[in-house]
């Protein structure tokens, strides 16, 4: 909703959702980029103001957890600290947790800071290891994307990918494991 908003203030009426929903999980620029090709940076730049607008106005509300995940998050937290790193604005991400009651499971979230660019998620997982001495071969990433996948390993993290995220099967295949729901993580991490 809040990127058709988006759109729609940028007089984009022609979009396509499904296409655009291929791409989640990339960082905004890229995105939009992808889906609509032919727009110069400059309207670009708009549409990623926009849609930050109303993402923070209604968006960071309408999210819902995937089924599960509260009750995985609270097993887990109770043995492990668990971080989210995310390609979104770090601020927006802490509120979208917040609003779920999903952030006191979570030792820690990293997002893109407002005031900088980020270009993959692999610079904010190498930020969150050096920022808690994390040793990456104790930590595991759990992702619905390649980008998720691939980020985790220039960093040296394993992974597990969850099928019932965004992402398609072909983006899983260089995943150490692949878990169908939220639940079957605890047989994995354990």
């Amino acid at each position: 909703a809040s990127m058709k908003e988006a759109l729609e203030e940028n007089g984009i009426t022609d979009f396509d959702g499904a296409k655009f929903a291929k791409t989640i999980g990339r960082p905004l620029k890229n995105m939009i980029q992808e889906t609509l090709p032919k727009l110069d940076d400059n309207s670009i730049e708009k549409i990623v103001k926009s849609y930050r607008k109303s993402y923070a106005a209604s968006g960071v509300y309408n999210a819902a957890p995937y089924p599960g995940i509260e009750e995985t998050l609270r097993r887990l937290s109770a043995d492990f600290d668990l971080y989210v790193v995310t390609l979104k604005l770090e601020e927006m991400a802490k509120k979208a947790l917040s609003s779920l009651h999903l952030d006191r499971y979570f030792a820690g979230i990293k997002g893109t800071p407002a005031d900088k660019a980020v270009e993959n998620k692999a610079c904010l997982i190498e930020t969150l290891l050096a920022e808690t001495s994390l040793d990456a071969d104790n930590v595991i990433m759990v992702g619905d994307r390649r980008e998720d996948i691939r980020s985790a390993q220039e960093n040296g993290v394993k992974t597990i990918a969850v099928s019932y995220g965004y992402g398609a099967a072909e983006e899983y295949d260089e995943a150490l494991f692949v878990v169908p729901t939220a639940a079957g993580l605890l047989d994995y991490i354990w």
